[in-house]
């Protein structure tokens, strides 16, 4: 489970969002340090593609749609590869290009899809 950490951010005059944001930024960090143990990696599966795709577009700052729209896609697609839809297959590879990655690292995953 995620490890809990004692930052309140919290004052009497927020009604509580502090705390939510306390809790956000908690999950992003553990979040963070999990996908980090992905770098350098092979990834085999959806699961391991779904955290690497993820992962780095956490690192790159952009989101779904802004990544789409880099590919001249919409983000459908992206969600549709990320998630193993057959719809989204023919985007894996591009997206794998289009955020770095080392086709090497994919070639087990690869044969499987």
């Amino acid at each position: 489970m995620y490890q809990s950490y004692k930052t309140d951010y919290s004052t009497e005059s927020d009604n509580g969002i502090g705390y939510f944001v306390s809790l956000i930024q908690n999950f992003i960090t553990e979040y963070v340090r999990r996908a980090g143990r992905m770098k350098n990696r092979k990834v085999r599966n959806f699961a391991e593609f779904a955290l690497w795709t993820k992962t780095r577009m956490l690192e790159k700052g952009i989101s779904q749609r802004e990544l789409a729209a880099g590919m001249g896609t919409h983000q459908a697609r992206i969600s549709e590869a990320i998630t193993g839809k057959p719809s989204g297959k023919k985007f894996i590879i591009p997206l794998i290009q289009e955020l770095g990655g080392n086709m090497d690292d994919f070639k087990d995953f690869l044969n499987t899809v």
